[in-house]
């Protein structure tokens, strides 16, 4: 199975058999420019189902995530995840909880820059859990990007429409141009 980061190109290789069928042999060339578990030009076995289709799970390698977690008190812009230059970090996972349990619901307005485009606005439950659980749960599948293909360096940040304190915890895939 492909454990790379970057594409990879499957290439076939035919020939006939004495029951005048034709038989396909296939094998996946790994091609990865960044840390990854194979090494560039390395030839692996690509995952097939039972109808030969390419099986294919969208996830990163622990290298190249990011994970962070921020503690919001007040209603100005929050960075959750400063910018480096010449990477861009999409979003797998998105966490919110309110920390007190005496919020009376909030709308959180998650942007792709400082002061950069509303990405998307979520309502963190009225009252808030306090427990410390998750009133937000969101999974990226492709990942979350920036509104921009060319937003390498760009920080994600977060507003919150009423005063109060909030959990954010964050996964980010880092991809380097």
């Amino acid at each position: 199975m492909f454990q790379g980061t970057s594409p990879f190109v499957i290439t076939a290789s035919t020939t006939s058999n004495a029951g005048g069928g034709l038989t396909v042999a296939s094998q996946a060339l790994a091609v990865a420019s960044q840390v990854a578990a194979t090494a560039d030009l390395t030839l692996v076995v690509p995952a097939i189902d039972t109808k030969r289709r390419l099986i294919v799970t969208v996830n990163q390698i622990r290298q190249l995530i990011t994970q962070k977690f921020v503690q919001v008190t007040t209603t100005g812009e929050t960075v959750i995840l400063a910018g480096t230059s010449g990477t861009y970090h999409d979003l797998l996972c998105l966490m919110i909880s309110a920390a007190t349990s005496n919020i009376v619901g909030a709308k959180c307005t998650i942007l792709d820059s400082s002061g950069g485009a509303t990405q998307f606005i979520l309502n963190v439950s009225a009252g808030g859990s306090g427990g410390g659980e998750a009133d937000i749960v969101m999974d990226f599948d492709p990942p979350w990007k920036h509104s921009t293909a060319t937003s390498t360096g760009s920080a994600w940040t977060a507003t919150f429409s009423i005063a109060g304190t909030y959990n954010i915890m964050a996964q980010f895939s880092d991809w380097t141009s």
